[in-house]
């Protein structure tokens, strides 16, 4: 549930990129999501566990400060000192991605015989199924619009989930069940590894390769 509810990835400017399609539209379709994720999130989650203690103004809190607030960082950043932003971006792009990976990676490898135990559970079946239905409907629900691809983005916007923000959740509200913090790291991982596959499809030039070998 926590994973399901955590739009707005921005592994999801990654993903536009690799498919070939505006970064600038992926971009804007995260920034939508995390707003929405950070208003929505703190609201319905004590709804649907109404047993557990979770305070809505601390969830929106930690989401604003740890999601929000370094986004408009680094727009104040862009705009004062371009030059400087465009210099220090891949570099920090780098450390980002190297460090989720440490984190994934890290969890899979220390965990690795609770994830034996949970593997025949259901709960990451269900969380995979849910990546793919979500990522269908996202392309039937876009739009269609062949110049702007709303629906190539649309399905990669929906069906790649805000990884971050589902960890933060966890690992702040649920520090005593480490199992939901391991079953959103191999669901988001495989989650990421089907819409890398699906980017690289969605990519005209990599189909305009295929047509042409053809």
């Amino acid at each position: 549930m926590i994973f399901s509810m955590c739009a707005g990835a921005p592994f999801l400017i990654k993903l536009t990129k690799f498919s070939d399609n505006a970064v600038a539209l992926g971009a804007s379709l995260m920034m939508v999501l995390i707003l929405v994720s950070c208003v929505y999130f703190p609201i319905v989650l004590p709804l649907i566990l109404p047993d557990v203690s979770v305070s809505a103004w601390e969830l929106f809190i930690n989401l604003t400060r740890q999601l929000i607030l370094p986004i408009i960082l680094g727009l104040i950043v862009d705009a004062v000192a371009s030059n400087f932003s465009d210099t220090i971006q891949p570099w920090v792009e780098k450390i980002g991605n190297i460090a989720l990976w440490v984190v994934i990676v890290g969890t899979l490898v220390g965990n690795i015989q609770r994830l034996i135990q949970i593997s025949g559970n259901g709960s990451i079946l269900a969380g995979v199924l849910f990546v793919i239905v979500v990522t269908i409907f996202g392309y039937f629900l876009a739009g269609k619009n062949d110049q702007d691809h709303l629906q190539e983005v649309g399905a990669l916007g929906t069906g790649q989930r805000n990884t971050a923000a589902s960890m933060l959740i966890a690992a702040n509200n649920f520090p005593d069940n480490p199992d939901i913090f391991l079953i959103i790291t191999v669901v988001n991982m495989l989650g990421m590894l089907l819409h890398l596959w699906l980017s690289r499809l969605m990519n005209r030039n990599v189909i305009s390769d295929l047509t042409d070998r053809g």
